[in-house]
């Protein structure tokens, strides 16, 4: 049996069937111009005197009670949502890209502790030929000088390879530490920028504090050199 649905004063009630809509216009509870009537399959409400339910009603001899009313809603149960339902969507989480190599902190600390064990083995050997007062102590001094230095420049080579890595630049970076200006920009890189700069070219605080004291011991480097040059003028 076709279910049907009535608005009166606001209140939208139903399901009723349409003898029962029938029985209540007859009874002088529905007014056919302001109740507004719809069953599924309808694309909106209509107005119940333009629906054709009450064309060819008898109307009964006593006003019958109102039917029984089955739920209230607040709206067409039927009304398809405005947008088509979107399955949510599964985002493959973002992480950050690593870089290999050694860090601003490891390459820093892996130099100073490199220039500190050189400094004190080279004190150990003087120390030692010299304390010893045997002859050709000068050309054993200067084999171990020259065996270390070789040794620093090994490891310092292989950790600024590490370090060049680990900001995302190529190995032959490296070269540029053979060229005037530029090895102090190179240098800068190596102390100052986090890993990766070379793809997203940000510093971090400490590469900002970094570069702001680079920037002041060149200043000062120059500044000083314009002083003596005038002053000997």
């Amino acid at each position: 049996m076709e279910q049907w649905f009535f608005s009166k004063d606001g209140q939208q009630e139903g399901p009723v069937t349409p003898q029962q809509i029938q029985a209540l216009a007859a009874a002088g509870q529905l007014d056919p111009a302001t109740t507004f009537v719809w069953h599924e399959g309808l694309a909106d409400w209509q107005a119940l005197g333009d629906s054709g339910l009450l064309a060819g009603a008898a109307a009964p001899a006593r006003a019958l009670p109102a039917p029984p009313v089955a739920a209230s809603f607040g709206g067409n149960p039927y009304t398809p949502p405005r947008e088509a339902y979107q399955p949510p969507v599964r985002k493959e989480l973002e992480f950050a890209p690593q870089y290999p190599g050694y860090g601003r902190l490891r390459y820093f600390l892996t130099n100073l502790i490199i220039t500190v064990v050189f400094y004190a083995i080279l004190f150990a050997v003087v120390f030692a030929a010299f304390s010893g007062g045997g002859e050709g102590a000068g050309g054993a001094i200067m084999i171990v000088i020259l065996l270390l230095g070789l040794g620093v420049m090994a490891v310092s080579f292989y950790t600024a390879y590490q370090r060049v890595k680990n900001l995302g630049m190529s190995g032959w970076a490296l070269l540029w530490t053979l060229v005037p200006i530029m090895n102090m920009w190179i240098g800068w890189r190596m102390f100052a920028c986090p890993a990766g700069y070379e793809d997203h070219r940000t510093l971090d605080t400490a590469g900002k504090v970094i570069s702001g004291i680079v920037i002041g011991l060149v200043a000062l480097m120059i500044v000083s050199n314009i002083i003596v040059a005038v002053s000997q003028s």
